[in-house]
């Protein structure tokens, strides 16, 4: 037996579900640590001849709808630990555009629901399209457009289907969008012109996949075409929706069957050192995403992975670099990374306490006497503000550590540096000769940030903007950047 990759595909209804398992072998049932729920795992031989590998695929059936999608998503994750996540299911399409049967890989998932209403009567309405998008990993993506050109997924079927496969952008939300010529549809229609299918779960898998840092994709069939779901009876809407999502699962199945997984999946592990930490903190599982969130920034590590979750008071155990080790280690011993993290952390247990790094220590040493210094803290944040001015790679981290040590003593936290650091927040100087070296709008940097428009340009022409929002726009970026296969940024290549 070769080596093991696993893969979790999530459906939203029974005849995806059961599409999917028809191209399994040797399925089992395994029970999820995290709320007892049962789930399918089968197997996958690959079909890449120069390696011996299998695949372990997890099969859930979310149900209907965002929130759905985002708890079962985050549940599987924890439970299975997959190396990829896939979310595969029927779709409506846009006439013209697709035809039944045809095949959608999800280029941008834009959700359509946030937004500001503006509307002056009850009459009248006047919603702001706040769009927040995701976009594939990368390698997923190029490896789903290959064997789109390949054809070889139609052997897999009965019968070989004569549809397309696009990829393309696809709009995702709340509600059933069954007409061409509703409000609603007009509305996403007007603001996201390149979308050609419409879909419920999308947003919300995106969410926690992403929330939880495992590469992911959203794969739809177009079971039927705006405007022409009433008109047709259940018998008919039942035969498309079986034709769709067989060819949807028979695809998915050749993407992950052809996957370099032996190349793609060990690239970050074999790229620089590592070191665990484990945190003990007071939160519920459905927390974890975002907790992975701010420790990703506190560490400055965007690949922090997570490595196990123990259910209860949560013991999370993560592997980043040894720097953010010693860092998540040292602002605990602080009395900071409650503070941090906006959950109470009983324990902390790093593999690294110091680096070796002569400065950065220094600085370790004088964070974690902060616990002990009372309201006299101010000699430890000058050396951190003159920490931050002399080491820019590492601001974003440290002037978390400074936010948090004021914000213990209730002081405000606004900087104080030097007039060519003036203002409240971070200046991302470098952002519009990459943007204009990308050919990106402003407007599409706005919908892969989850910011407004207004604030995108404001950060685009080098004003202040807060900490947290530059850390949206930078993970909008790189977002962007993957799926257009370029090499991400960090912080410090903007400032």
């Amino acid at each position: 037996m070769g080596t093991i990759f696993r893969a979790a595909i999530f459906t939203a209804i029974e005849v995806e579900y059961n599409a999917v398992l028809a191209h399994l072998a040797t399925l089992t049932k395994h029970i999820n640590q995290f709320d007892g729920s049962p789930y399918r795992v089968g197997r996958l031989p690959s079909t890449r001849a120069e390696i011996d590998t299998d695949w372990e695929i997890a099969v859930v059936r979310t149900g209907d709808g965002q929130t759905a999608a985002t708890a079962e998503t985050q549940l599987l994750i924890l439970d299975f630990k997959p190396h990829v996540a896939l979310f595969v299911g029927v779709a409506g399409g846009r006439p013209g555009k697709v035809a039944h049967g045809d095949i959608v890989i999800a280029s941008e998932v834009a959700y359509y629901e946030s937004g500001k209403d503006s509307s002056p009567t009850s009459q009248e309405t006047q919603f702001h399209f706040r769009p927040k998008v995701h976009y594939p990993d990368g390698t997923l993506r190029k490896t789903a457009e290959f064997e789109s050109f390949e054809g070889k997924w139609r052997d897999r079927l009965p019968a070989r289907p004569n549809v397309e496969v696009h990829c393309a952008p696809i709009a995702s939300g709340e509600k059933v969008v069954a007409s061409e010529a509703s409000a609603l549809w007009k509305g996403v229609e007007n603001q996201f012109d390149k979308v050609i299918a419409v879909e419920m779960e999308g947003h919300g898998f995106h969410f926690a996949q992403q929330g939880l840092r495992v590469p992911g994709m959203v794969v739809r069939g177009i079971s039927d075409l705006l405007g022409d779901k009433n008109a047709t009876s259940e018998e008919d809407d039942d035969t498309r929706q079986e034709f769709a999502s067989n060819n949807v699962a028979a695809f998915v199945i050749e993407i992950i069957s052809n996957l370099a997984a032996d190349v793609y999946l060990s690239q970050e592990k074999q790229s620089a050192p590592s070191a665990i930490v484990i945190i003990a903190i007071e939160s519920s599982s459905d927390q974890v995403g975002h907790i992975l969130h701010m420790l990703a920034d506190l560490t400055n590590d965007a690949n922090i992975s997570l490595k196990s979750v123990n259910v209860g008071s949560i013991i999370l155990t993560a592997e980043t670099r040894p720097t953010g080790a010693a860092l998540v280690r040292s602002a605990y011993m602080g009395g900071l990374l409650s503070e941090l993290l906006g959950k109470s952390v009983t324990s902390v247990s790093s593999e690294v306490a110091r680096t070796g790094i002569a400065k950065f220590d220094l600085m370790l040493e004088k964070i974690e006497s902060i616990k002990d210094r009372g309201e006299d803290i101010d000699e430890i944040v000058s050396d951190l503000e003159s920490f931050i001015l002399e080491n820019p790679a590492w601001k974003s981290s440290f002037m978390l550590i400074r936010h948090a040590a004021l914000r213990t003593k209730k002081i405000d936290p606004t900087p104080s540096f030097s007039s060519s650091r003036a203002g409240r927040g971070v200046r991302l100087r470098r952002l519009e000769s990459l943007v204009n070296e990308m050919g990106i709008s402003r407007k599409q940097l706005a919908y892969a940030s989850g910011v407004s428009a207004q604030t995108a340009s404001r950060a685009v022409l080098g004003y202040p903007i807060m900490h947290f929002t530059a850390h949206r726009i930078l993970r909008g970026l790189n977002e962007i950047r993957s799926r257009d296969h370029m090499t991400p940024v960090e912080i410090s290549g903007l400032l």
